[in-house]
């Protein structure tokens, strides 16, 4: 670990993170690989590791993503009970409160949690421009119209929410690339239509796509499904803004298609379309996942298409002189 070289730019960071390079790696990432972090004039932070083609997006700090998922499990847990019986014929008693009172609670209710978040996790939030593309998308984005709608504590509490949701993003690959694949299917035209069905319809399709053995995915989204239901009846303006702010966001992405008619040698790094949808460098990343069909491509297809990405890779290698006849690698990959 102490012979990991990494410049650390702190000024990514809201607070300075002085001891980030020993909490450097997690179980998951290959960190013995790991060979330089990128900061792109754009914005982000590139992670390149000697195993892989392309760089992973965000900083690998192992212990940013447990405090993400500590952060993630109360928001779940909390959604669950005020969506279970009795507590969901309260939340329905309290969306009938008069305005002022609702608001109130609302008020209190998210202090009490941004209390607990700041505590948990502040130290590791990002500025914008330490964010990966699709963060710095949403957040440039959702931002603005925060500025141009709401003002005072509605204000500060709509930009902690905001930054509370695109740090769960940044840390948590898994939850970004199955956002980021929803994103895609997204039809804004069918939302602004009927609200409700179209998330309808994109739930379900995050079900079909969903692999991870053992686990009831309808249970884990029903509680949310209830809860906009329930917010959408008794809050018509939510679906506004909900559809206003989707409108503004560029959904696109690199489609299956056009992935495959990829020259990978030639790609750069990562995309360079600020937008939501996955770029080539996402794309290659989540072609060997077993747990999620991303694009609706089956685990055969899309871990088909990564061997061959690696092989051409490894031939470009071999030319350059970076690996021998083995695969062991000789001179610096990236």
């Amino acid at each position: 670990m102490n012979q990991i070289k990494v410049e650390l730019k702190q000024d990514v960071f809201k607070k300075n993170p002085s001891d980030w390079k020993e909490k450097l790696g997690g179980h998951e990432l290959p960190i013995n690989h790991f060979e330089k972090v990128e900061y792109p004039a754009e914005g982000g932070m590139l992670c390149y590791y000697k195993i892989f083609m392309f760089p992973t997006k965000g900083v690998p700090a192992g212990p940013a993503v447990h405090l993400i998922t500590v952060i993630k499990k109360i928001i779940l847990g909390s959604i669950t009970i005020a969506t279970n019986s009795p507590f969901r014929y309260l939340l329905a008693l309290l969306l009938l409160l008069p305005k002022k009172t609702k608001q109130r609670a609302l008020f209190f209710a998210l202090r009490e949690f941004f209390k607990i978040a700041d505590w948990t996790f502040d130290r590791w939030n990002l500025e914008r421009k330490g964010m990966c593309i699709m963060c710095r998308e949403l957040h440039e984005k959702v931002s603005l119209y925060i500025e141009e709608n709401f003002t005072g504590e509605a204000k500060e509490l709509c930009d902690k929410a905001l930054l509370c949701f695109c740090m769960i993003l940044e840390y948590d690959s898994a939850y970004r690339y199955r956002f980021q694949d929803l994103a895609m299917e997204l039809n804004k035209e069918n939302l602004k239509k009927d609200i409700y069905k179209e998330l309808e319809r994109i739930v379900k399709e995050e079900m079909k796509r969903e692999r991870i053995g053992g686990i009831d995915v309808a249970e884990k989204i029903s509680p949310f499904m209830r809860i906009i239901k329930l917010l959408l009846w008794f809050k018509k303006d939510i679906a506004k803004t909900i559809i206003e702010i989707v409108d503004r966001l560029d959904l696109t992405g690199v489609s299956w298609n056009d992935l495959n008619a990829s020259d990978f040698p030639k790609l750069p790094p990562q995309g360079t379309v600020q937008r939501i949808g996955r770029d080539h460098a996402d794309w290659y990343h989540c072609l060997n996942t077993p747990t999620y069909d991303f694009g609706h491509r089956n685990l055969g297809e899309r871990f088909a298409l990564r061997r061959k990405i690696d092989k051409e890779w490894a031939e470009e290698l071999r030319k350059q002189g970076k690996i021998d006849n083995e695969g062991r690698i000789i001179k610096p990959i990236h």
